[in-house]
């Protein structure tokens, strides 16, 4: 059935239309550090606390932080005036995504 947005309902869960992949649930089984085999790196830009993050990263599977957390955060201090795209990092590796 097609939902919004371009959803499909599938007997294993939603689909979407490229480029979206849906990865299976094995991806949130139990590992190391909760979800990931690492906590989240111990400095995180734009002020983010990674006590924060490693909870919502590592040990969460249907929340996320509150609503306006971001405005607490140096993001717009630190991005303002930025030319072209800015780059995102993984919490838990530091790799570009």
């Amino acid at each position: 059935a097609r939902g919004t947005m371009g959803q499909d309902e599938s007997s294993f869960g939603p689909v979407f239309d490229p480029p979206v992949v849906m990865g299976d649930k094995s991806i949130m089984r139990q590992k190391a550090h909760g979800t990931s085999e690492t906590p989240v790196q111990d400095v995180l830009r734009y002020g983010v606390d990674p006590e924060l993050a490693d909870r919502m990263c590592n040990f969460n599977r249907r929340y996320a932080e509150h609503p306006g957390y971001w405005l607490t955060t140096t993001f717009l201090e630190d991005t303002k005036g930025a030319e072209g795209p800015i780059p995102f990092y993984d919490s838990n590796t530091g790799k570009l995504l």
